[in-house]
């Protein structure tokens, strides 16, 4: 059997009841901390962009634009609603996708909530069959699909979008392969974009993509079968040449358990690329075990993955979106303020003397590990204080707090969507807001959060892009 029609098949046949309580508990914390990010997003530039155009193309229609009044069409909100979700790079990661699964799945789930009606246990399971289809096609492609360049947000994340939407519209299994592969011929995204307004909208564009891809199959739309492992397919295409045994093995392995919590999601403290986070996290713990201003290092040593050169693109960044993908200015900053938030990432703190300072203080060597090691993804980092005389004080970080296997807490979640949401909506709304998503299975209708997510007030720009 291919595997696109073993995953139709077991996505046509997923329930709720075949979920864990884990599974349901990282499923919450996603929405929580998606619908987070999405809110934080409409206070950037990318972000008053997308509403802008979203304002002046999109129609009117039922499906509501996070952090804002607009109602518009549901594939014009999938689109702004995922600009929004992954405009701050606060979102979270699953590492085998090696991407951003909930910024292209939550804008999908919501959007077809406000168009049909949909149940918080309905909306975690949709949630639940694309990140499965996310985690296990990067299973298959990835890192060499990674490698190459292509930002696996947008490519496995227009697959991931269709499957989602595939399961509210409750297809049958012929529609959902049909609607895969119109997905598979809509995925698209270049990480060379990272660093720019681009990066975002890959996110929105892989929601609206998978969408209509759904919406055209639900009419009767007809595609090839054939588009992940046939000859010119998206297995050939976009991963090194996978075995098949490889491949059978993920269709074996479907729900086995789900990916929900086979390999999680990581969710971010820092507003930058995930790359960026081991490295952030020992020089930050470093950092506390001195006192800062009397005996603070004269060269700090950075050694990371192969791999992050190739992910964290920018040495010398130019603007703050820039600098989330610069390991030097993130490192930098840290050191100089002892934290890493959403005031990092603006012009005015890029352009500091004192985090410029540090930046030449800082050495980046991508020796730790070898690059190409199929499965090997970089979560690990070793940062090393130097000083003159030869001390040397050094903090290895193999994943930082957030992984999966070191989830933030509840009350850590909960005051990062305060932080969030915190300018566009009251006190008491976003209480209430804390109290749905805390029993999200139980929501009768995903309206009851939709409509709590649109505010009138005029977003407040804090993340400039200069």
């Amino acid at each position: 059997m291919l595997f696109v029609q073993a995953f139709s098949s077991f996505l046509a046949k997923s329930k709720f009841a075949h979920l864990s309580g884990s599974d349901v508990t990282v499923a919450r914390r996603a929405f929580l901390d998606g619908t987070g990010t999405s809110l934080a997003g409409a206070t950037t530039e990318a972000g008053t962009k997308i509403l802008a155009h979203t304002r002046e193309h999109g129609g009117s229609g039922p499906a509501r634009v996070i952090g804002s009044g607009l109602r518009t069409s549901p594939l014009h909100a999938a689109l702004a609603n995922g600009v929004l979700a992954h405009s701050v790079d606060y979102d979270d990661v699953n590492h085998p996708m090696m991407g951003h699964p909930t910024a292209v799945l939550l804008p999908v789930i919501y959007a077809l909530a406000d168009l049909e009606g949909l149940s918080g246990r309905e909306a975690i399971v949709s949630y639940a069959v694309g990140l499965e289809l996310a985690a296990k096609l990067g299973r298959i492609v990835n890192p060499w699909h990674y490698e190459q360049g292509w930002h696996a947000t947008s490519t496995l994340g227009t697959l991931a979008a269709a499957a989602a939407a595939a399961k509210v519209l409750d297809l049958d299994p012929e529609r959902i392969e049909t609607a895969l592969a119109l997905a598979a011929s809509l995925a698209s995204g270049l990480r060379r974009n990272f660093g720019s307004m681009a990066k975002p909208f890959h996110a929105g564009h892989a929601a609206r993509c998978g969408l209509e891809s759904a919406l055209l199959a639900s009419r009767g739309f007809t595609a090839s079968r054939e588009v992940l492992e046939g000859e010119m397919g998206l297995f050939a295409l976009f991963g090194k040449r996978p075995s098949r045994a490889m491949i059978k093995k993920m269709a074996d392995e479907l729900g086995r358990p789900y990916e929900l919590t086979a390999s999680g999601l990581a969710v971010k403290q820092y507003p930058c690329c995930a790359g960026a986070h081991p490295a952030v996290d020992a020089a930050l713990s470093l950092r506390r075990e001195l006192q800062w201003k009397a005996d603070a290092p004269d060269r700090v040593l950075v050694r990371v993955h192969p791999l992050l050169p190739r992910m964290m693109i920018y040495d010398r960044p130019r603007t703050s979106l820039q600098a989330k993908f610069s390991l030097r200015y993130c490192v930098a900053a840290a050191l100089e303020d002892g934290r890493l938030n959403r005031a990092s990432f603006t012009g005015a703190a890029l352009a500091r003397s004192s985090v410029r300072s540090w930046m030449m203080k800082t050495d980046i060597r991508p020796d730790l590990g070898r690059e190409g090691v199929k499965g090997e993804i970089p979560t690990r980092a070793e940062v090393v204080f130097c000083w003159q005389g030869g001390r040397r004080l050094k903090k290895v970080v193999a994943k930082p707090v957030g992984s999966p296997d070191k989830p933030l807490p509840d009350e850590i979640m909960a005051d990062k969507f305060e932080d969030c949401a915190r300018g566009l909506l009251g006190r008491e709304r976003v209480r209430r807001l804390l109290s749905l998503f805390s029993d999200l299975e139980n929501v009768a209708d995903l309206r009851q959060i939709t409509r709590r997510l649109v505010s009138a007030r005029k977003p407040c720009r804090i993340a400039a892009a200069g």
